[in-house]
């Protein structure tokens, strides 16, 4: 079957929802993305949207990270955010049959996220060491270098994952503030597919929806490229 543009009416929002069905496999997958949601949009607090995903990967308030990932462990269920430059997205995979049990523990990760201090220092540890493993790549740092060039005095001269310093000073607050401001109804656009038929996914769909809010929609974002060349030599 054929791709299939749709929309969900959730609280007087119009979601895009695109679907296709594919009998072949039972197994059904969904993708949550949020537009003006990525590294251009977090404003001087750079890498907070991929830290604000790291920290959603942390599961659930009651669960803790380590007994949320055995529930999805136990059922073969795949459950991840992540965030870019323009884009925020959550992924949800599973057998037919356990899909259900990954929406309500993605429901449960929505509603009651693992945001404490603790899960925040693990995360901040992590993106702290990316970035130090980053500084001996060769590629890496001439293609970050190259960017900030570019696109110099803008948020894409920055790299997504952030820098040491901005991480490091990251706030709770400020993870809570993204999740509530970016992850909203007026930024969302659904992708679903597989074992599923169309009246199915968007009920599905429009439940899990149903515990966003509204929201503003984001502004759209572009950015001009240097018109002028210029030299940068790193050692």
């Amino acid at each position: 079957m054929a791709s299939t543009l749709d929309f969900i009416e959730v609280k007087g929002v119009k979601i895009p929802f695109i679907f296709e069905e594919d009998k072949r496999l039972p197994i059904v997958s969904m993708q949550v993305i949020f537009t003006h949601s990525g590294s251009i949009d977090e404003g001087k607090s750079f890498g907070l949207a991929r830290l604000s995903g790291k920290m959603l990967n942390e599961g659930s308030l009651r669960r803790g990270s380590v007994g949320f990932a055995d529930a999805l462990d136990a059922r073969a269920i795949q459950l991840s955010s992540n965030a870019g430059n323009e884009t925020f997205v959550i992924e949800l995979g599973s057998l037919k049959e356990e899909f259900d049990t990954g929406l309500s523990l993605l429901s449960e990760q929505l509603r009651e996220p693992n945001f404490t201090d603790q899960s925040l220092e693990k995360v901040k540890t992590m993106a702290l060491s990316d970035i130090s493993r980053k500084e001996a790549d060769f590629d890496t740092v001439a293609s970050e270098e190259l960017k900030a060039v570019l696109f110099e005095g803008t948020p894409m001269a920055v790299p997504n994952i952030g820098t040491k310093k901005s991480i490091k000073a990251i706030k709770l607050s400020d993870i809570e503030t993204f999740k509530k401001d970016h992850l909203i109804l007026s930024n969302a656009l659904i992708v679903m597919g597989g074992d599923i038929s169309l009246i199915e996914a968007k009920a599905k769909a429009q439940s899990l929806l149903n515990l966003l809010e509204a929201g503003k929609k984001g502004k759209e974002r572009h950015y001009e490229p240097r018109k002028e060349p210029k030299e940068s030599i790193l050692k």
